[in-house]
């Protein structure tokens, strides 16, 4: 898969090679941010994220499935 379009292209490397460590620092902007507000809506931010981020986890292992089910 990663040898045809739009995934061969180096526009595409440069963005996988960088995603992480955008990630990374939006969550670290979100987390000093989070420092600033009352900690009931804080709490809340939290919440939120927090779901965000099992939804994407089980997506992830999702997909991973369904890849693996494609090499099958």
């Amino acid at each position: 898969m990663f040898r045809c379009a739009p995934f061969n292209s180096s526009t595409f490397r440069n963005f996988a090679a960088t995603s992480m460590s955008v990630v990374n620092q939006a969550e670290e902007d979100v987390r000093h941010a989070l420092k600033n507000l009352p900690e009931h809506v804080a709490a809340t931010f939290r919440g939120l994220a927090t779901d965000m981020k099992m939804d994407q986890h089980s997506q992830c292992i999702d997909t991973e499935a369904q890849w693996d089910a494609v090499d099958s």
